[in-house]
């Protein structure tokens, strides 16, 4: 039996008619009774096409052109097939032979406006469906096709208008009803979106669009079961990624990211070359806490595309906390790169480096006889070290970032030692700079470390004098006018800073190494003495408590830091907003230009932050230490920030300022007050109506175990002076590895000495607790926005403990849990609240 093109039209009328199965019988039966004439080809297509076989409609469609390569309609069917597939271009010009043939067929005129609105050509799109129009008053087609014209325009209420006209035209057109479901759940109005949506899929079940849309309705409903089964039929389109990167935060929350695996690996063979894929997989599974499956298909993206900041940064923060035993030289060169990129925080790669760095044999030996000075020497002169000046990966971590880490702190702390030892021991002095170049960049990468740590680490009498040796022998020849030895220079770097010895400034033109050195260790600080100067006062400083912590600070800023992980563009202020809490109740705000306040800004991290990472953001950031300021603005200056204006202030002096803020941020701040809840309040005096802040305080539960270690520190009598810091670090580090208070050594801030005396041994510090927090913010007419954490998993866990509060913001139920988990929050509650309306 030949199959014709009326026996294929019983099964098209059925599909108009809105009975898909039924067509889809006939189609089989079809299939199975024999050969097909040439005129069956292209109206066979059109079957396949619109019961959603896509890849039937596209070997279909290819038989009618290569048989009837004169007829309008197997073009405008073959342009219609591609389309479903990632082939536009092609799709586009099928369409255009179509139209040539048969220059007044509206079928073949709204294939061609398909084809321009997917390769982003709206005006063209709304000519082409003109056309057809005029050719054909009345079409259905060409309404649907014009109403996505017009959402692409931004015109909603004509879009939604269009739509209506053409389901009104033909009750039949699955795509007309999925697409308008889309535009109206882009509208809020989701009841609607659902009638539509479920109408396309009763018209086409196989219609991953409408499916895959009524999953992302049922799930943002809680109702998880029935969006699973959406997205499961969605990614029975072996092309629909967005329904398997659905299905993959599915299986995150439910705490089964191991048989999300598969899904991941089908997602990558849809778009093998597409970085954005891997980037969005490893973000779901970074979200949920499971770093180890993230980090290879971040790393996937950034080798796809390493020009991508935003896929950097979340390479590096799949890798914090990570501990590898060793590395390639593909891995060693990625983490090297990471060190380099704008976005990246270094301090995210310093576990992961530190193991790889520490697995390398040379390393190894170090370790071996790190406290034998001799056997340094010894290990260092017979070039069992030699490895190590040629490290790349050593070199950037060294000037990249704080070697928070214990076991890299005992390495580093042995290599500076014998290399001064065998420079200014008080035996017969080596010529460092005859073993060549890789030392010099070494000894001056050190000097960084040293300087990034404000000398932390441990010094002993031998290497006391050996520096004093060094000193005095630098100083003399600058005195005679001699040349000093680079690395002279580099190794004092590493003991004591650099700004000891002005004279160097003037001294000659220096390599790169040492000229960056002086820079940094020189420059920067006489810059910043001059901007400490300069800085506007806006309040008076009072308060007995202000004035020990602006004391403190004056002495230790802190934090130091040298990267902000800065994101490729801002983004606005209420998407941030819906972003961190989308089931929250953000303020609906536009926000063009939010007026910021960072109140209590320490060394200008986070008022940078804010200046570049929020859209039109002016920010005002004030502290009472102005050494600490001064590092903020050069900082800013440095990076090129200029939307930000740094003050010295007192929080509690704010109130009479006059001004209003559409964000105020101020973390780790109030704790340090006489009384949190005073500056709490004017804090929400300076809000602006509807406006925003994000806070932090220190944890009672989560601090419990610092309190121990400032007990500790009490018993020995170490004070809060650079020494008195580096003997209560070594006495911590020489505790056994499950002492209690030998635990602080994980924390990165007991790694340099303003930041480790921020953490132990502060003027002033109290402490709070989510009742306590609970009753502040009732009082004060503030609502929680939710809890915001550096770990993403930890929203994950309380999404599986308490599924019935999508907003995230019982206090009970955090409470809960950071009775079950002490360390949940870290040290500190940050969290962002909004007034009442």
């Amino acid at each position: 039996m030949t199959i014709g093109p009326q026996d294929v039209r019983p099964a098209l009328d059925h599909c108009r008619a809105g009975r898909p199965d039924e067509a889809e019988r006939l189609y089989r039966d079809l299939l199975s009774q024999g050969a097909f004439t040439v005129d069956a080809m292209a109206p066979l297509a059109e079957l396949a096409r619109v019961l959603g076989l896509a890849e039937d409609a596209a070997a279909w469609s290819g038989r009618a052109v290569r048989l009837t390569p004169d007829r309008s309609e197997a073009w405008t069917e073959r342009g219609l097939a591609l389309l479903a597939g990632p082939r536009a271009q092609d799709a586009l010009t099928a369409s255009r032979r179509a139209v040539a043939l048969a220059p007044r067929s509206a079928p073949a005129l709204r294939a061609l406006a398909v084809g321009r609105l997917r390769l982003n050509q709206p005006q063209e799109a709304g000519e082409a469906c003109a056309e057809a129009l005029a050719v054909q008053p009345g079409y259905p087609e060409a309404f649907a096709t014009l109403a996505l014209v017009r959402m692409v325009e931004g015109r909603a209420d004509d879009a939604d208008a269009l739509f209506r006209r053409a389901t009104d035209g033909n009750p039949t057109l699955a795509d007309a009803f999925g697409n308008h479901a889309a535009l109206l759940a882009r509208l809020g109005r989701e009841t609607e979106a659902l009638e539509r949506a479920e109408r396309a899929i009763t018209l086409r079940p196989r219609l991953a669009s409408a499916h895959h849309l009524l999953g992302t309705l049922h799930r943002r409903a809680g109702r998880r079961d029935r969006a699973e089964l959406h997205f499961t039929a969605a990614a029975a389109d072996p092309r629909h990624l967005d329904a398997r990167l659905a299905l993959i935060a599915l299986r995150c929350e439910e705490g089964c990211a191991d048989d999300a695996v598969p899904l991941g690996l089908e997602a990558l063979a849809i778009a093998p070359a597409d970085a954005d894929t891997p980037f969005q997989i490893g973000t779901l599974f970074l979200r949920h806490g499971r770093r180890d499956l993230a980090v290879p298909y971040l790393r996937r993206a950034v080798r796809l595309s390493p020009g991508t900041s935003r896929f950097w940064t979340g390479f590096a923060l799949a890798l914090r906390g990570v501990r590898v035993a060793g590395a390639d030289a593909e891995w060693r060169a990625d983490l090297t790169s990471a060190f380099a990129q704008p976005g990246v925080d270094p301090a995210d790669l310093v576990s992961v480096v530190s193991g790889v760095v520490m697995a390398e044999p040379a390393v190894a030996r170090l370790a071996e006889v790190a406290g034998d000075p001799a056997a340094l020497e010894a290990l260092l002169c017979s070039g069992g070290l030699t490895p190590l000046a040629g490290d790349t990966l050593l070199h950037a971590l060294l000037s990249g970032a704080v070697a928070a880490d214990a076991g890299m702190e005992r390495i580093v702390t042995a290599l500076r030692r014998a290399l001064l030892g065998v420079t200014a021991g008080p035996e017969q002095p080596l010529d460092l700079s005859s073993w060549g170049h890789p030392w010099l960049t070494l000894c001056a990468r050190l000097a960084h470390q040293g300087f990034l740590g404000e000398y932390a680490l441990a010094e002993s009498p031998a290497e006391t004098a050996a520096v004093t040796r060094l000193e005095d022998g630098i100083r003399q020849r600058l005195d005679r006018g001699e040349a000093v030895p680079n690395h002279w220079i580099a190794l004092f770097g590493a003991y004591r800073p650099l700004h000891h010895l002005p004279a160097l400034l003037a001294e000659r033109s220096w390599p790169d190494e040492i000229a960056r050195l002086l820079e940094l260790q020189v420059t920067e600080p006489l810059d910043e003495a001059r901007l400490a100067a300069e800085l506007p006062a806006l309040t008076p400083i009072r308060d007995g408590v202000s004035i020990l912590v602006r004391g403190q600070y004056e002495e230790n800023p802190y934090p130091r830091w040298t990267a902000t992980g800065l994101r490729d563009t801002p983004l606005s202020l209420s998407r941030t907003l819906r972003t961190l809490f989308p089931q929250a109740p953000v303020p609906d705000r536009a926000w063009p230009e939010p007026e910021v306040l960072v109140a209590g800004c320490g060394t200008g991290r986070e008022a940078i932050w804010a200046a570049r990472h929020i859209e039109g953001a002016r920010v005002l950031a004030v502290d009472l230490s102005r050494r600490s300021l001064s590092y903020g603005a050069r900082q800013s200056r440095r990076l090129g920030v200029g939307n930000v204006a740094f003050a010295q202030a007192d929080l509690l002096e704010l109130g009479g300022m006059g001004r209003r803020f559409d964000l105020v941020h101020s973390v780790g701040v109030l704790h340090h007050m006489r009384d949190p809840l005073a500056g709490l309040r004017v804090l929400t005096g300076l809000l602006a109506p509807g406006g925003v802040m994000k806070l932090g305080l220190y944890s009672a539960i989560a601090r419990r175990p610092i309190q121990a270690v400032r007990d500790f520190a009490a018993a020995r009598g170490h004070g809060a002076t650079p020494e008195g810091i580096r003997r209560l670090r070594q006495d911590i580090l020489a505790l056994p590895a499950d002492d209690p208070v030998r635990s602080v050594a994980s924390s990165p801030d007991f790694f340099t000495v303003s930041a480790c005396r921020d953490l132990i041994l502060h003027v002033h510090e109290t402490q709070a607790t989510l009742p306590w927090l609970q009753q502040a913010l009732d009082g004060l007419g503030l609502v929680l926005l939710g809890f915001e954490f550096e770990d993403p998993a930890v929203h994950s866990l309380y999404r599986r403990r308490f599924p019935d509060d999508p907003a995230m913001t019982s206090f009970a139920a955090w409470g809960q849990l950071e009775e079950e988990f002490p360390a949940l929050f870290g040290q500190l509650y940050q969290f962002w609240v909004t007034g009442r309306e």
